[in-house]
């Protein structure tokens, strides 16, 4: 089952090829209508526009406007072996993690999202 969208999640549209994603600000998820979801969708040139969804994020008619929750990106320091392996995490700063390197390892900061 898809989750449900709700008042304190941060979303985007689906956006495909032709459509890139959008941010959208949802106003209420409980309106009593067939679409109870509300929201405002903001274009490239930062004007915003009414959207209305499903429970769970669907618009009926353009599935590139579905509504998919905005990854969390996050940073930390890794050690890396000289073969590309991830060794480990620290969030501790870069100087005193490198004082803990082995000759065969170097520390660089990696960026993902979930």
């Amino acid at each position: 089952m898809a989750s449900l969208i709700t008042m304190d999640g941060k979303y985007q549209t689906r956006g495909d090829t032709n459509h890139p994603s959008q941010p959208v600000r949802i106003l209420c998820v409980d309106r009593g209508l067939r679409w109870p979801v509300l929201g405002l969708v903001t274009d490239k040139n930062g004007d915003e526009h009414v959207g209305t969804w499903d429970v769970c994020g669907v618009q009926e008619f353009s599935p590139n406007q579905n509504l998919i929750p905005v990854p969390t990106r996050h940073q930390a320091w890794a050690w890396i072996s000289d073969e590309g392996r991830v060794l480990g995490f620290c969030d501790r700063n870069k100087t005193m993690m490198q004082a803990s390197c082995e000759p065969n390892e170097h520390v660089e900061l990696v960026t993902w999202e979930d």
